[in-house]
C-alpha cells in the first residue's frame, strides 16, 4: 500500500523546507565538526546528493533560492570533482549549476520537457 501525502516534502517542489538541506550539508562538511577521515567519501557524497535533490527542483519559477543553491555548488565543485565515488551525472549537473543558475534551469526545464514528450 502508498500513502500519498500532498504535504510531504516530495510533492511541495522548491521552498524553504527543502532548502533546509543546506543545513545539513554544513554538518556534513568534511572540514566541519561530524568530519572523521574514513568518511570522507562518503560525506562528499552525500553532499553532492543533498545538492542534487535541490538541483531537480530548481526553475525559473524558484530562481530566488538560486543564488544560494549556486553558492553551495561553487564552494562544494572542487571535492564533487575530485572524488571518487559521486557519480559522473551529479558531478555534471553541480558544475553546470557553478557555473551558471540560468543555465541549469534551460536544461533543467528541456529535460522535463523530453520527459513528458516521451511518456505520451
Amino acid at each position: 500500500h502508498y500513502r500519498y501525502n500532498e504535504e510531504s516534502i516530495n510533492h511541495q517542489g522548491l521552498n524553504k523546507k527543502r532548502m533546509s538541506c543546506l543545513k545539513i550539508i554544513s554538518l556534513l562538511d568534511v572540514e566541519g565538526v561530524f568530519y572523521e577521515e574514513g568518511f570522507k567519501q562518503e560525506n562528499i557524497f552525500a553532499i553532492s546528493h543533498f545538492i542534487i535533490s535541490i538541483l531537480s527542483f530548481l526553475e525559473f519559477k524558484t530562481l530566488e533560492y538560486g543564488k544560494k543553491v549556486q553558492d553551495v555548488c561553487r564552494r562544494y565543485t572542487k571535492r564533487i570533482i575530485l572524488s571518487k565515488i559521486v557519480p559522473w551525472n551529479y558531478k555534471i549537473s553541480i558544475i553546470i549549476c557553478a557555473f551558471s543558475k540560468i543555465l541549469w534551469c534551460i536544461l533543467n526545464s528541456t529535460r522535463r520537457f523530453i520527459r513528458r514528450i516521451k511518456k505520451k
